[in-house]
């Protein structure tokens, strides 16, 4: 037992064992995705100064992300954007991505991959 987590959590607890259908991805990737995936979901179409800076870490730590949240994100922030796209077209108060400053911001996430 070198590694201090060991000393945490000597047997891998159950919640932190990716499902058999994703034997290709390691723990600290299915971990990764899980955050990273579960964030972005949580500040699609927020309105606030920490859209700006989840976005930021999200462009800096792209390309050290699993492909699974890759493509995960990719489809989730795709599908704001339609709606997005819709909300405004319709003139709505509310919009799927938020205000102008919060789109933007996802737009240059969206750069990564369009």
């Amino acid at each position: 037992m070198n590694d201090p987590q060991d000393y945490i959590f000597p047997v891998t607890p159950h919640y932190m064992t990716p499902p058999n259908n994703q034997r290709g991805i390691t723990e600290s990737d299915y971990e990764k995705t899980t955050l990273w995936v579960g964030s972005t979901r949580y500040y699609l179409g927020r309105m606030t100064y920490a859209v700006a800076d989840f976005t930021e870490s999200l462009y800096r730590h792209w390309h050290s992300l699993p492909q699974a949240a890759h493509y995960l994100i990719m489809r989730d922030v795709e599908e704001a954007f339609t709606k997005d796209d819709a909300d405004r077209e319709a003139h709505r108060d509310d919009k799927t991505l938020g205000m102008e400053c919060d789109r933007a911001r996802w737009e240059k996430v969206r750069r990564l991959w369009a």
